[in-house]
């Protein structure tokens, strides 16, 4: 008696990206042993193979509905038009921009390649579809503490972003000032328009997917925590005090970045940091490190910190918001700090005007450290702004290493720092986000050191290079979409004199 011939009977999901590699799952009869599945013709990956169902990684594809084809002992069958590969989505602009932290504003997304969106986030927060076309989508926004928050539309094409076009507004209160972008959101906010708890820091941001090892995660208001989760999975935790909470990583299902958030009580709200912490493959596992918290060690065993601060375009003044970020960069180090560097940016074609603007944020960012006692030597660099965020932004470094100082002509340098979009794993599979597009070999041994906060990384070169190697290798991984800005460290610690 011949076998029952093998059948197709459902496709899921039924749609993907053009580039490939989603996972879809066939189900049927008679699939034992399956040798072979196509989409379109061209050859799947398969990953699981069962009698009722065959697990596949689509092949890239051109956009359309394509036929898949199985084949097993027990003969082939297909479907036709059973899968849909879609184009990516594409962001221009939201209307309105603003609304109030309770949630509930209607608002309309505009761009291309919208049609059947599956989700789409305020910061993280699920809002809910409403309507979607293919040139836009309609949701009602989630509840979130006041500030500007990033947009992420997601369709069965990929994903698409549009960086802090939102901006939440407590109710009955106009708009603030600008603040910096944090490595973290709160779902809470005082009454003053302050967070009420916020995750500065995870220490170390990276560990083995088998989890077991404990990390620290550094900010402030985690007195009365509820739970932790890494991944949307519950971890063991201890609360150290208002400002650490220790916790065990649980496993994860692979490499990649993960959400961690601190739970508090329903009137709190919670910690949350996007893509916080990344597993490794092949990463031991590390304890919690001693040293305070929002320092981390530097080359030489030194330590340093730095931070981030946003300015009102045009303006100079240092907004509630910087200060309280200075203030708590000045508490984490100011005593050893023995020196410093405020990195600013002018527009893009270095104007007079922007670079005056600049310089004054520095000065304002310096006297403002001083009254908290800061006394190192702090030097300024004015770059090139190449985005509209970096040209109002100032980046803060201090460093307890007294023979720091900043990069000369002839001096080599050890390393980038490198600010990474929300969500983003500033690793791709074991090695440095970005790090494939910097040339001349510099990539290839590149490693990420210790998160500095508020989504910053120390990147370390294998090797010291030259200021202009690492001018270049900034340059060039800031080419990668999920990385915000990347500049060479311009801190030296041990001096390193090019020959």
């Amino acid at each position: 008696r011949a076998p029952a011939a093998a059948t197709l009977l459902t496709v899921s999901p039924s749609g993907g990206a053009l580039a490939g590699g989603t996972s879809v799952t066939l189900g049927g009869a008679n699939l034992s042993g399956t040798t072979a599945v196509t989409f379109g013709g061209t050859a799947a990956t398969i990953t699981a193979a069962t009698s009722t169902s065959v697990t596949v990684t689509t092949p890239a594809r051109a956009a359309g509905s394509v036929a898949i084809a199985i084949t097993a002992p027990s003969g082939s069958d297909s479907l036709a038009s059973a899968f849909t590969y879609h184009a990516p989505p594409t962001l221009t602009s939201l209307s309105p921009t603003t609304g109030t932290t309770s949630g509930g504003t209607s608002v309309t997304l505009t761009g291309t390649n919208l049609s059947g969106a599956t989700a789409v986030t305020f910061d993280g927060g699920a809002a809910t579809i409403t309507g979607t076309t293919a040139t836009s989508v309609t949701v009602t926004t989630p509840a979130h503490a006041a500030g500007a928050v990033d947009v992420v539309a997601t369709t069965p094409g990929g994903s698409a972003t549009l960086s802090s076009s939102f901006t939440y507004q407590a109710s009955g209160g106009g708009g603030g000032g600008g603040g910096g972008g944090g490595g973290s959101s709160s779902s809470s906010s005082s009454s003053s328009g302050g967070s009420l708890q916020e995750i500065t820091e995870v220490r170390p941001a990276f560990g083995p997917v088998s989890g077991g090892n404990l990390v620290a995660i550094i900010g402030y208001g985690f007195t009365g925590a509820t739970s932790v989760t890494i991944g949307g999975k519950a971890a063991a935790f201890r609360v150290v005090n208002d400002a650490t909470v220790e916790v065990t990583m649980p496993a994860a299902a692979g490499p990649g970045s993960a959400d961690v958030t601190v739970n508090l009580t329903s009137e709190r709200g919670r910690a949350f940091a996007p893509g916080g912490y990344v597993y490794q493959a092949d990463a031991p596992a590390t304890p919690a490190p001693s040293p305070s918290p929002g320092q981390a060690p530097a080359a030489g065993g030194s330590t340093e910190s730095g931070d981030m601060v946003t300015f009102e375009a045009g303006s100079s003044s240092l907004s509630a918001s910087a200060r309280t970020r200075l203030s708590r960069l000045a508490e984490r180090i100011g005593d050893d700090a023995a020196s410093g560097n405020v990195t600013v940016y002018s527009d893009a074609r270095g104007s007079k005007a922007s670079v005056t603007v600049a310089r004054d944020r520095a000065r304002s960012i310096t006297s403002f450290l001083r009254s908290k006692g800061v006394t190192a030597k702090i030097s300024t660099t004015v770059d090139a702004g190449s985005t509209p965020l970096l040209r109002r932004s100032a980046v803060v470094m201090l460093s307890s290493d007294p023979e720091a100082g900043m990069v000369a002509p002839n001096e080599r340098v050890r390393s980038l720092i490198v600010r990474y979009d929300k969500g983003v794993s500033p690793t791709v599979n074991g090695r440095v986000r970005g790090a494939s597009l910097v040339a001349g070999g510099l990539g290839a041994g590149m490693t990420l050191g210790p998160n500095l906060g508020l989504r910053m990384y120390r990147v370390d070169f294998a090797q010291p290079v030259t200021l202009t190697q690492a001018e270049a290798a900034a340059t060039s991984m800031m080419r990668d979409p999920g990385i915000e800005f990347a500049e060479p460290d311009r801190l030296v610690s041990g001096r390193v004199t090019s020959g």
